[in-house]
């Protein structure tokens, strides 16, 4: 791909989170793009052919670069108990911040959030791979199914990230020392 063309579809796609995040997903349109990207709107159809299609790469591209980045944060932990407080606050944090969640159920066909569900699939998978080694090292010492464990800490660390973009810089250390709670009760005797 060209260095034009890379620079054209990033601009399209920064300016289409930036309308989900400002406006909301049923808000984007291909005028809307054009006008925040700061281009026609047939330069934007010479990449895109729709507005799902740009909606679904902005979505895959951001949900892929968070995916990467927590990833490195949980690699860079020192042991598996350490790698799931990281997931826990990038998932507070993450919520707590100007970051937009976007619900995948709003006008997105069942291909896009097929698509943008292997990204959670990922990191889930992620989880059940730390609660093994966790499991083998005698971190975590509770009879529990790694795939059962790790469902489990993704749904409780969702549940304290929706709870705390309801209160934003505000009891962050609450909603972690929480999860921490529930989770070593997950996976502890």
């Amino acid at each position: 791909m060209s260095k034009h063309k890379t620079r054209q579809i990033t601009r399209i796609t920064q300016a289409t989170l930036a309308l989900i995040g400002n406006e909301g997903l049923s808000c984007v349109s291909i005028s809307k793009v054009a006008d925040a990207a700061g281009m026609t709107r047939q330069t934007v159809y010479n990449y895109f052919p729709d507005v799902e299609h740009i909606i679904a790469h902005a979505l895959e591209a951001h949900a892929k670069a968070m995916e990467q980045h927590l990833l490195e944060i949980i690699a860079a932990a020192a042991n598996p108990r350490e790698k799931l407080v990281a997931f826990a606050q990038f998932q507070i944090f993450l919520a707590s911040s100007e970051h937009e969640n976007v619900s995948l159920e709003a006008g997105l066909s069942p291909e896009v959030r097929e698509r943008l569900e292997q990204h959670s699939n990922s990191v889930k998978n992620m989880l059940q791979r730390v609660i093994r080694a966790g499991k083998k090292s005698g971190d975590f010492t509770g009879d529990f199914d790694p795939a059962v464990a790790g469902e489990l800490v993704w749904a409780i660390a969702q549940g304290a990230a929706n709870a705390a973009a309801r209160y934003p810089d505000n009891n962050k250390p609450c909603f972690l020392e929480a999860v921490e709670k529930a989770m070593w009760a997950v996976l502890s005797d």
